[in-house]
């Protein structure tokens, strides 16, 4: 899924247990800040400018502030490390504290009796509505805290909980009704999927998503025909009849349809585009084909069929959360792969023309098993991206991976044939016929396909130890030997070390296949916004523009991403196991920590080698094993890979500490449980 939509839904789940919002002012601290709305900067704002908070989620504060181009003041986010609440300076008693305490005491007293009487959400209302000129006061600050408080204590007892999901329900059905009964569907199907989040174990909150997914029934009826029409005048290249069925739609003036027919044109429009140009260059960016990619809703909603996973079975996560002056730990649950297909069943009627709902729906089922609606899905996908994007390539050749293993390689060559007929040199897609006709006992063809993906990629260990097999040879990888000089260690590797670059905030990764796969920390991406990274090629660094989130383990603190490899060959790293690691044993660390001031600005160290030794192997936080060592961690180096001298991966470092010497780094086991269930699937 492209970074944009990815990053949605990690900054979704990342404030989940978000608080009410509760007014303050912050003063900007940075030179210069983005204030962002979604994954897009609307405005920057420079150092002591000040502003007041309309809402709080997290680690990011709600304003409204003047925008280039704009009459009227815009809203947008800025992140907490860019600002700090802003606090009056002790100069004596504020002439409205007395008058502060005196409000304060009647709310409290008044919330008192509304809770003694179950009636919470009212309770807290009355601090959330504190009123504004007492703000800064330390009355107003009490108020806050204890809004906070309330709000804690409601969702300590499910029956307080229950009660106010109920009462938010009533309202919302009520207003969604209405909504729908003026023919804005869409207006009321929103409403309902925006049912807040703090009460996702309530029996309401199932029964908003369950009238929302009614309301959906009754807005898809009448245009499953009208779609299926279309897409039938597309696949035949009769983009002008396309057009025209639209415009017959759009004559019968149905009421809340005009986003839908807006989109419906951009996608007939995109089709005739690319039936026009069939040889042009495959896209990394699988979003650019998508007539919704910079919608921030559908955004928000395909991010629901991220793979997100737990170590063995676990099912929910602890994330911190603000509640006044304080912060929280609560917990998430980590989606169920059940809901996931039930909504993106919902998503494909929503948004029809995208390929990437289809595509990452396909994920979803074959991951569950269901190959038969995934091969489905998967087709779907390749025909509405019409082989603009990579979308149409990999939708190839993981069907084809699905129907080897069912053993119906006839149909899986086929559709390796069609990825290669739109790019010739795809190695990814060659390596995998070679493995398909491998497995169908044709060796000359396997063996002409791999040494063609070799030549074309050369960094593929898998394909190489195919090959031979394909050819009737003994391949056996070279034993590791140590490195007698560090610097030839680091030459060896360097350019498979990576930064790995956010919107806000940086990390490092490594490469783990020659398919593309990264890995690196959950914690580098979680903030949000578009992925990039960077990495070294003859001394030169290289930017990947365009990442996929392919696996999110929020529990061990794990992100594997996809690069497109085809435009940007990396060379995987070879990872070893701590089984085989003592303490005591040397170690080399290789990240990107930072941000240090420069003279133009802020700078990541790329690239820093740190060295120490392993001073434990095996220390255990929360069910999580960690290599324990002295070499230098700092913020930056989060997902970067530690080695042993062997040149092998053996961790992910992933905490640092104010303790001199002493830093953490996952065991790569853990990262490697994970490969079966990567999309694609590790060879």
């Amino acid at each position: 899924m492209s970074s944009r939509i990815a990053a949605c839904l990690v900054l979704l789940l990342t404030l989940l247990a978000a608080g009410a919002a509760h007014a303050m002012t912050i003063v900007v601290t940075a030179d210069k800040a983005d204030v962002m709305l979604g994954t897009k900067p609307v405005a920057s704002v420079t150092k002591g400018q000040t502003f007041e908070v309309v809402q709080q989620r997290d680690v990011w504060y709600g304003i409204y502030v003047k925008a280039e181009g704009k009459d009227q003041p815009v809203f947008g986010w800025i992140h907490s490390r860019n600002c700090e609440v802003k606090r009056e300076p002790a100069k004596g008693e504020d002439p409205l504290e007395a008058e502060a305490e005196k409000e304060f005491l009647a709310r409290k007293a008044q919330a008192d009796k509304l809770t003694a009487e179950g009636k919470w959400d009212e309770a807290i209302a009355l601090f959330d509505k504190f009123p504004t000129r007492y703000w800064r006061t330390k009355a107003g600050k009490k108020a806050m805290q204890y809004g906070g408080e309330l709000d804690t204590q409601r969702r300590a007892k499910p029956e307080n909980l229950e009660a106010s999901a109920e009462k938010e329900l009533a309202k919302r059905k009520a207003e969604a009704d209405k909504l729908a009964a003026a023919g804005k569907l869409d207006d009321a199907i929103r409403l309902l999927d925006g049912f807040p989040a703090s009460f996702e174990k309530t029996k309401a909150y199932q029964e908003a998503k369950k009238y929302a997914l009614e309301l959906q029934a009754k807005a898809n009826v009448s245009l499953a025909d009208f779609e299926a029409k279309v897409l039938d005048l597309v696949k035949a290249d009769k983009f002008d009849d396309a057009l025209a069925e639209a415009k017959a739609l759009e004559d019968k003036k149905l009421p809340g349809k005009e986003a839908y027919i807006k989109s419906t044109r951009a996608f007939i429009e995109r089709q005739k585009k690319s039936a026009a140009n069939p040889t042009a260059p495959v896209a990394s960016d699988n979003g650019v084909a998508d007539v919704y990619e910079g919608d921030l809703e559908f955004s928000r909603q395909a991010s629901r069929l991220l793979n997100f996973r737990g170590p063995g079975g676990v099912t929910t996560y602890k994330v911190l959360a603000r509640e006044g002056d304080k912060i929280v730990v609560r917990e998430a649950k980590l989606p169920v792969p059940a809901e996931q297909i039930a909504a993106g069943e919902q998503l494909v009627h929503v948004y029809p023309w995208s390929p990437n709902v289809r595509y990452y729906l396909a994920k979803l089922y074959a991951r569950e098993g269901q190959a038969d609606k995934a091969l489905a899905h998967y087709a779907a996908a390749r025909t509405l991206d019409r082989g603009a994007t990579i979308v149409s390539l990999d939708a190839c050749i993981e069907p084809a991976r699905l129907l080897a293993r069912a053993k119906r390689f006839p149909e899986a060559i086929e559709l390796l044939k069609t990825a290669l007929a739109r790019k010739a040199d795809d190695f990814i897609a060659l390596t995998t016929l070679g493995r398909v006709h491998l497995a169908a006992g044709d060796k000359p063809a396997a063996a002409a396909a791999l040494d063609q993906s070799l030549k074309l990629n050369p960094h593929q260990p898998a394909a190489r130890r195919l090959l031979a097999e394909a050819k009737g040879a003994k391949h056996a990888d070279p034993p590791p030997t140590k490195f007698a000089q560090l610097s030839d260690l680091v030459k060896q590797v360097e350019e498979s070390c990576l930064v790995v670059a956010p919107s806000h905030g940086s990390g490092s990764g490594f490469v783990i296949s020659s398919d593309g796969l990264i890995a690196t920390n959950f914690h580098v991406i979680a903030p949000g916004g578009k992925l990039q990274l960077r990495y070294k090629r003859e001394g030169k660094s290289v930017t990947v523009p365009d990442l996929q989130v392919v696996l999110l383990d929020p529990v061990s603190d794990i992100a594997i991403l996809k690069a497109d490899a085809r435009a940007h060959p990396l060379k995987p790293l070879p990872l070893g196991s701590a089984k085989d690691v003592v303490a005591g044993e040397d170690i080399v660390a290789i990240g990107s920590p930072g941000i240090m001031a420069g003279p133009s600005g802020p700078q990541i160290l790329e690239h820093t080698v740190t060295k120490g030794i392993i001073s434990n192997r095996d220390r255990v936080f929360n069910n999580i094993h960690f290599f324990q060592t002295d070499a230098a961690v700092n913020p930056g180096n989060s997902g970067g890979p530690l080695f042993d001298m062997l040149g092998r991966v053996i961790g992910m470092v992933t905490l640092g500490t104010n303790m001199q010497g002493t830093g953490f780094a996952l065991h790569i086991d853990q990262v490697k449980a994970h490969f079966p269930h990567c999309f694609p699937e590790m060879e």
